[in-house]
């Protein structure tokens, strides 16, 4: 810098101002007549990184923070002092035949697992879902005198139900099995002039129907030796001549 000389004073010389780096960098360059300026290097704020450092001749640079926003992005990398915070974007979703074990966090992404499949002889319920897996359980298994009025599926427990029986006036069709209750059927009444040729004895349930059969009848020439009974016949003998 100078002070032009006059008629009176000679040429004043002055050294440029000197900037004290870091605190200070230099903003604008002396020139002929001007003085050097100096300005003082900002600090990044908390909400802000670095982007371009200061030197002696430019400001320090500073940029917002990346924010990532849950539940849409998740934080990869958290940010420095010259460097951003880098984001990722959550999976919000699992695949089909998939559930989601943990969901997406501050610093995670979210993770997904094959939901799991029951074995034989077992059923799932709950079955899977978007946030829980499969539970399998056992399939029932009916005991004796039961049968099975629902066969376990794949969401399904087996249905037991007992055994129904006959009454009185009913045989049976058809015995309970392992996938059916018991049929029943009336049983033929035997009219006055029939008996029962299958007459049971102790036997329970009936099995079959009865067996009625068109009483003897004794001609003019025979006689009734032996009477009929619900489940015999009579008997005729020959008269004496």
């Amino acid at each position: 810098m100078t002070q032009e000389v006059t008629a009176k004073t000679d040429r004043v010389c002055k050294d440029h101002r000197k900037c004290q780096f870091p605190e200070l960098y230099l903003s604008k360059p002396g020139t002929y007549t001007t003085d050097a300026e100096c300005t003082e290097v900002i600090s990044c704020s908390s909400t802000e990184y670095e982007t371009d450092a200061p030197t002696p001749v430019s400001q320090r640079k500073c940029a917002a923070i990346t924010s990532c926003d849950l539940p849409s992005e998740y934080t990869v990398k958290e940010f420095t002092a010259s460097s951003d915070r880098v984001c990722g974007e959550c999976v919000v979703s699992c695949p089909d035949t998939h559930w989601m074990v943990e969901a997406c966090t501050q610093y995670s992404q979210a993770r997904c697992q094959g939901c799991s499949q029951c074995g034989d002889n077992q059923f799932a319920d709950p079955v899977c879902s978007a946030s829980a897996d499969t539970t399998c359980n056992n399939c029932k298994e009916c005991s004796e005198g039961e049968f099975y009025e629902a066969r376990c599926t794949e969401t399904a427990n087996a249905v037991c139900s007992t055994c129904g029986t006959c009454s009185s006036t009913e045989y049976e069709l058809t015995a309970c099995g392992t996938d059916n209750d018991v049929v029943c059927k009336s049983l033929t009444v035997c009219s006055s002039s029939e008996y029962e040729a299958n007459y049971p004895v102790n036997v329970s349930p009936r099995t079959e129907d009865r067996d009625c059969r068109p009483l003897t009848v004794c001609s003019d020439n025979e006689f009734e030796s032996v009477a009929a009974t619900v489940s015999s016949d009579r008997q005729c003998t020959s008269l004496s001549i």
